[in-house]
């Protein structure tokens, strides 16, 4: 990928610049103990509404759906000019870089002109239900039933882990309509409406103290032929695309989020030494790490715009990423000592980087555990026998 700016991504950076310098925001991290999952939310939300409005999401998306037809480079831009000023992140990313794309694969032309057009402006909200309570990681295991009316089809079963579901009015669900020997080429994707008859969310109490993960419970819930993904038997297919974008263009936000609890540490660190010390070591290798990690993603990127896939790569970097968070937190706790533990820190009061340590485990899990990173890495980018 070429990182020379063009004549053209020079003005956009510039016209955006001149936009984010004009639109207040709250401080990506600017949360506190006091906050509910529903304020941080609302608070995520608003900023989606500032950002629609000037025209700065969607980048890549169609004209005809509300977006710009740009490319990857003016994603990065985007990002960078949003980590500059330590923009919040959206809280609806699940409808906006999983779904919506998703539907521009897969979806018919009658779904993409029903749901893009909401999801850029932030008036519909998404979630995913794939991962089950007996089929997290193995989602070709999924148990979720979909059964064939006359109408339509009949789902029943129980999705956990579903992210942002109290707040959304749509998921997108991965179900069986075959055998569960046939394994992944029995699974169809759907559109379910949350606020049909027979769907229960309740939020999951985490160990940081947000619930911002939920059971989503199906009791016979009815869904139209028309609300199918993609053909019947082949949600594999939809799933893989919306996982392999969890894994891909959505980390470059997942990054600018590292960048700034980086800064967090860094500040707090260098502050506590004299003008003449050097930098610590351990500091400057994790700064070295995440720019690895920026330049990996915008590889990706470059990857992306070619073929429209992120590929195998997008594997590495979530593995990256992931681990990343949670060696960023022990450091940041190790370099505290007791302090670390007992007393207020960046990015959420006095739980400080306790909390961010608790979420860190969650991100080695989500969109495929670490484990199914390097199985993936292993078996298509190194080619092993496994």
């Amino acid at each position: 990928m070429d990182f020379r700016e063009t004549d053209e991504e020079t003005r956009f950076r510039l016209e955006l610049r001149k936009w984010l310098a004009s639109v207040p925001h709250r401080r990506q991290g600017s949360a506190d103990d006091s906050d509910t999952v529903a304020m941080r939310f609302t608070a995520g939300r608003r900023w989606h509404s500032a950002l629609a409005e000037g025209g700065w999401l969607g980048l890549d998306w169609p004209t005809e759906y509300g977006g710009r037809g740009l490319d990857g480079a003016y994603q990065i831009i985007l990002n960078e000019e949003l980590d500059a000023i330590d923009a919040p992140q959206l809280a609806t990313w699940v409808g906006v870089e999983l779904v919506a794309p998703t539907l521009l694969r897969w979806g018919s032309p009658a779904q993409r002109e029903r749901h893009l057009p909401p999801i850029l402006a932030g008036t519909e909200v998404w979630c995913q239900g794939f991962s089950e309570p007996d089929a997290g990681s193995d989602l070709a295991a999924v148990q979720t039933t979909a059964t064939r009316t006359e109408t339509g089809f009949v789902l029943t079963g129980h999705k956990q882990w579903t992210s942002w579901a109290q707040f959304a009015q749509y998921a997108l669900v991965l179900a069986r309509t075959g055998e569960e020997s046939a394994r992944h080429r029995a699974l169809t994707c759907f559109i379910v409406p949350l606020s049909a008859p027979g769907v229960r969310v309740t939020p999951i109490p985490m160990l940081y103290g947000d619930a911002e993960e939920c059971d989503v419970h199906l009791d016979s819930v009815h869904v139209p032929a028309d609300a199918v993904v993609g053909e019947v038997d082949q949600g594999w297919q939809v799933v893989m695309t919306s996982l392999s974008l969890a894994r891909g263009a959505a980390t470059l936000a997942r990054i600018r989020t590292l960048g700034s609890l980086y800064r967090h540490f860094a500040t707090e660190t260098l502050a506590a030494r004299t003008a003449h010390d050097v930098l610590p070591q351990p500091l400057a290798l994790t700064g070295a790490r995440l720019e690895a990690l920026r330049f990996l993603a915008y590889r990706k990127i470059g990857e992306m715009v070619e073929d429209g896939e992120p590929g195998p790569i997008a594997s590495t970097e979530k593995l990256l990423w992931a681990r990343f968070s949670t060696q960023l937190a022990e450091l940041a706790l190790d370099s505290a000592g007791l302090l670390g533990v007992t007393e207020a820190g960046p990015w959420g009061g006095s739980t400080g980087w306790r909390r961010h340590l608790y979420r860190s485990f969650a991100n080695e899990i989500e969109g495929g555990t670490n484990e199914i990173q390097r199985t993936i890495i292993a078996r298509h980018v190194l080619g092993l026998p496994c």
